[in-house]
C-alpha cells in the first residue's frame, strides 16, 4: 500500500520523464525483495507484491513496455537457467521408470481445471468451443507454478521427485493449453449472432456531433496531395460534408523567424494547391493553418477542435533505414485522435477506383465500419466491392457454408445503396499469396488495420505487413478510434516525418 501511494506521487512529479520512471520500478523490485529476505519472507514473494504494487501505477505506456522487454529477455531467461540448474536429471529420467506420481499430478490439474470450467460454462450458458477455451487457457502453468516449486523446494517442502514432477507438468501444459485454443479460438472468432442494439455506422460519430460531416486531411507534400484532397472529397460529398485542408507551420522561438516565415508560405501554397484540385469535384472546403511545434498534436487537436468524422493520411513507401510502414507522427495520431483514421497509399486518382477488394480473415461484425467505408467510397465512384476470404483447402464443406452465410449477413447488416458487393470464398494454403495474386485484378485493396504498440511505433498484425509488401495496387487501411490516449508524439525531425506522413 505504501509503494502504491509513494509510486503515484513520484510518477505525477517525473511526469514525462521515463528513465527515472523506469529506475523507480527496478529500483522497487529490488527493495521489496531484499526486504521480504529480510524478514524471513522469500524474496520472490517481495518481487511479486512489488510488481503488483506498481502494475496498477505505470499503466499502458513506455515504462511498461521497457519493464516487459527487459523482464522477457533478461529476468524470466535467468529464472529458467536457475531452475533448470537445480533439476536433476537423474532423478527426472526416474519419473519415466515410477509414472504414477506425475500423472496424478498432471491429471489432477488438468480434472480441476476442466470441473471450473464446466461450472462456469453451466452458469453463464456458454457453449462447448466457449469450455473448451476457458479450460485450453488456464491449463498452462509456469509463471506461479514455477515460483511455488522453487520456493517449495529450497525450504525442502518437496522432494526432487514432486519437483521434477511438476516441471514436467509444467511442460506438458504449455504444450497442450496453445494446440487446443488455437483449435477452438477459430470457431469463437466467428460471432454467429449479430448484436442488434450495435451501432453499424460506418463511422462513429462524436458525442456532439457537428451539422457537416468533417474529413481532415493534412497537406504538405505536393505529390500526393492531390489524391488524398479528392479521396476526402468524395466521402465528404456523399455525407454532404466538409473537408479540412491543414497545414501545419512548425513553431519556431522568435515568430518573426526566417524559417517560420519560409513554412508559412509554403503552407499557404499547399493550401492554394487543394482549393484548386477540389474544383473538379466542388465539396465544401475550409482550409485551415496551423502553428504548432508538434505536427502529430496539431492533427489530433484540430481533428478534435472541428469534431472531425475522419482523418486522412498518407502512407509513405518503406526504405532501407527505415523498415516500418508507419513513422511517430501517424502513430501517434491514431492512438490520440478521437475519431478514426483513414491511411492511404493511392497509386491513381481515388476518382478511378472502381474494383474495390475488401480481405476479411473472420466474418465478424467488426468489419462493418471498414466494409461501410468501402461501400461509400464505390458508391460515390459507380463501383463494386468484393469480400473476399480464405480458407483452408482441408476446412470441411459444412465449415464453408457457415462462413459463407456468415459473409452473406454481413452484408445485410449494411445500408441499401446503389453499390453491388459480391461475396467471394476461395481454398488457399497460403492466404496472404493468394489476396495478392487475385488483388492484380483489382483497383483498391482496403483493410482494417490491426495493430500493436511496440518501441516507439507501430507493429502491424502478422498477415497484415508481409501483405502491404506484396500488394501492387492502391491500398486503405482504416483504423477506429483507440479507446486509450497515448499521449506520446513525435519527437525527432518534425519536418521529415511531416513529409513522411502526407505521403
Amino acid at each position: 500500500m505504501g509503494l502504491k501511494r509513494f509510486g503515484r506521487f513520484f510518477f505525477y512529479k517525473t511526469g514525462k520523464d521515463e528513465g527515472n520512471q523506469f529506475l523507480f520500478v527496478m529500483l522497487s523490485v529490488f527493495l521489496s525483495a531484499v526486504v521480504a529476505q529480510l524478514i524471513g519472507v522469500e524474496n520472490i514473494i517481495g518481487a511479486f507484491l512489488a510488481g503488483l504494487a506498481i502494475n496498477s501505477i505505470i499503466g499502458d505506456g513506455p515504462v511498461k513496455e521497457k519493464t516487459e522487454f527487459l523482464g522477457s529477455v533478461l529476468f524470466i531467461p535467468m529464472f529458467f537457467i536457475n531452475m533448470g540448474l537445480l533439476l536433476d536429471l537423474k532423478a527426472f529420467s526416474s519419473i519415466f521408470a515410477s509414472i504414477q506420481l506425475p500423472l496424478v499430478v498432471v491429471s489432477t490439474l488438468l480434472t480441476t481445471k476442466m470441473l471450473a470450467s464446466l461450472c462456469t460454462k453451466y452458469l453463464f450458458s456458454y457453449s462447448w468451443p466457449q469450455f473448451w477455451a476457458m479450460w485450453s487457457l488456464s491449463i498452462p502453468q509456469v509463471a506461479a507454478t514455477l515460483a511455488a516449486a522453487l520456493v517449495s523446494y529450497e525450504a525442502n517442502i518437496i522432494n526432487i521427485q514432486v519437483f521434477n514432477s511438476v516441471i514436467l507438468m509444467m511442460l506438458l501444459t504449455s504444450i497442450l493449453g496453445p494446440l487446443v485454443t488455437s483449435r477452438f479460438a477459430r470457431q469463437l472468432a466467428v460471432q454467429k449472432t449479430f448484436d442488434p442494439n450495435l451501432s453499424f455506422d460506418w463511422l462513429p460519430l462524436p458525442s456532439n456531433s457537428p451539422e457537416l460531416f468533417s474529413v481532415v486531411v493534412p497537406v504538405y507534400n505536393p505529390k500526393t496531395e492531390q489524391f488524398l484532397i479528392e479521396l476526402a472529397a468524395l466521402i465528404s460529398c456523399y455525407e454532404n460534408g466538409r473537408i479540412i485542408p491543414l497545414a501545419i507551420a512548425l513553431a519556431q522561438p522568435q515568430m518573426n523567424a526566417p524559417q517560420l516565415e519560409k513554412a508559412l508560405s509554403y503552407c499557404q501554397h499547399r493550401l492554394t494547391a487543394a482549393v484548386s484540385f477540389n474544383k473538379s469535384i466542388g465539396a465544401h472546403m475550409q482550409p485551415k493553418l496551423r502553428i504548432d511545434g508538434n505536427v502529430a498534436q496539431a492533427i489530433s487537436h484540430v481533428g478534435r477542435e472541428e469534431n472531425a468524422n475522419l482523418i486522412v493520411l498518407g502512407m509513405g513507401k518503406r526504405t532501407r533505414l527505415n523498415d516500418r510502414w508507419f513513422n511517430s507522427i501517424q502513430y501517434a495520431v491514431m492512438c490520440a485522435a478521437h475519431c478514426p483514421v483513414v491511411v492511404a497509399q493511392l497509386l491513381v486518382s481515388p476518382l478511378y477506383l472502381q474494383n474495390i477488394l475488401v480481405p476479411i480473415k473472420d466474418p465478424n461484425p467488426v468489419i462493418l465500419r471498414t466494409l461501410r467505408f468501402a461501400q461509400i467510397l464505390a458508391s460515390a465512384n459507380q463501383g463494386q466491392i468484393t469480400l473476399l476470404h480464405i480458407c483452408s483447402p482441408r476446412s470441411p464443406e459444412k465449415e464453408r457454408a457457415r462462413i459463407k452465410m456468415q459473409m452473406e449477413r454481413l452484408i445485410d447488416q449494411l445500408p441499401a445503396v446503389e453499390c453491388r458487393i459480391k461475396t467471394l470464398l476461395l481454398e488457399a494454403e497460403l492466404p496472404i499469396s493468394a489476396i495478392a495474386q487475385i488483388s492484380k485484378d483489382y483497383d483498391l485493396v482496403i483493410l482494417r488495420l490491426l495493430y500493436r504498440r511496440l518501441g516507439n511505433g507501430l507493429n502491424l498484425g502478422t498477415h497484415t505487413t508481409p501483405l502491404l509488401e506484396r500488394l501492387k495496387v492502391s491500398t486503405i487501411l482504416v483504423s477506429e478510434p483507440n479507446k486509450i490516449f497515448h499521449d506520446r508524439l513525435a519527437t525527432s525531425n518534425p519536418t521529415q516525418e511531416l513529409s513522411a506522413s502526407c505521403q
